[in-house]
């Protein structure tokens, strides 16, 4: 297949991103299509090692600040997010760059006899868009081999496609209410899906939460045996510091390991310090864990590189100032509008233009 070709074939499976279904639960989500996928291709989530982003909030972010500390300290990188804005190839990238159209579709040209052969055996229950993009990704990480990878779960976590991995660490970013249908009417049982990615023996970073959802949280953990469990404001901590409305943000962040002064963090809005913290504990963990080193001045250079398109994204400020976000629930409409306040004090009039996916809580964001 040429990239075009590629791109048709993937069109070709079931798409929950574009359209859940209404009576859609947990029920319709199963592990059991990407294991046979992978069985079926020699494992490649085995052949590389990862860390693993689960939560409704900041988890993209969380991820590019780890990606990015784990560049700077020299190690190749593979990166795996969803959704993507304009080109699926967004959705994975080779330290720091989106793969190439040959490399995607020379790795789904040796890959489409097992997919079609998995599609056919769960007719009743089809491979899906965002499995099939999951095990193309791992297979890319798989055959280049990168020292790391970092995974974005999709929805959810235990029953995510991506939670066939065994990371070194999984990190869970602050929970709230969304996709209430598929994971659960309150914060603790939507945590406890989120949860759902704790591993016997994997170390759990677990950043900024309500009560309830914590608590889930830890049961799950415990459950499970992931230890050590690391929890922002109790085991590691952030003093915010020195900001710059509009450009950048410093905090002091005080880990098990080291207390880091004046860190610069560019990603707008105070709710980005809790992404990159809870970055730096996971990034120190998987190092300690591979028995590297990981110097204080690769956790500078890579908060203060890190970018992520439509999170308080300056578009443009002539004629005037265009800021693009993702927020899709309640609570991040809310952090919105805090940020908003925070980075561009001001400015009148302002104006909303919003649009929304028909599951979403449109009335709580508006």
């Amino acid at each position: 297949m040429n990239y075009a070709e590629a791109l048709a074939y993937l069109d070709g499976f079931v798409n929950y991103e574009r359209a859940m279904p209404d009576k859609a639960g947990r029920s319709t989500f199963s592990l059991d299509r990407i294991l046979e996928l992978s069985a079926r291709l020699g494992e490649p989530h085995r052949r590389f090692r990862s860390v693993h982003v689960a939560g409704t909030k900041g988890k993209g972010s969380t991820v590019i600040f780890a990606e990015n500390i784990a560049r700077a300290a020299g190690l190749s990188v593979g990166t795996y997010t969803s959704p993507h804005l304009i080109d699926l190839r967004e959705r994975i990238r080779l330290d720091g760059r989106m793969v190439s159209e040959e490399l995607l579709a020379r790795t789904l040209s040796g890959c489409r006899d097992a997919y079609d052969a998995v599609r056919e055996s769960a007719s009743d229950r089809r491979l899906t868009y965002f499995e099939a993009l999951t095990h193309l990704a791992f297979q890319i990480f798989a055959d280049r081999p990168v020292d790391l990878a970092m995974v974005e779960v999709g929805m959810g976590g235990r029953l995510d496609a991506t939670n066939i991995i065994t990371p070194l660490v999984s990190v869970i970013t602050p929970i709230s209410l969304d996709h209430v249908r598929q994971l659960g009417n309150t914060l603790a049982e939507i945590a406890g899906e989120k949860a759902g990615i704790a591993k016997p023996g994997v170390p759990l970073v677990v950043g900024e939460q309500p009560p309830e959802a914590f608590a889930a949280i830890r049961g799950k953990a415990e459950a499970a045996g992931a230890a050590p469990l690391m929890a922002l404001g109790r085991d590691f901590r952030i003093e915010p510091g020195e900001r710059r409305p509009g450009e950048w943000r410093r905090m002091t962040l005080c880990t098990p390991a080291r207390t880091y002064r004046d860190l610069t963090v560019r990603m707008l809005g105070a709710h980005q310090l809790g992404n990159a913290a809870a970055a730096v504990a996971a990034m120190e963990l998987a190092a300690e864990r591979r028995g590297l080193a990981l110097p204080e001045e690769a956790v500078r250079r890579g908060l203060e590189a890190a970018e992520w398109p439509g999170r308080l994204e300056v578009a443009r400020r002539e004629p005037a100032l265009t800021v693009l976000d993702g927020a899709h629930n309640a609570d991040s409409a809310g952090k919105l509008l805090a940020s908003v306040d925070a980075e561009f004090p001001g400015r009148s009039p302002l104006v909303l233009i919003f649009a929304a996916a028909a599951d979403k809580d449109v009335d709580g964001m508006l």
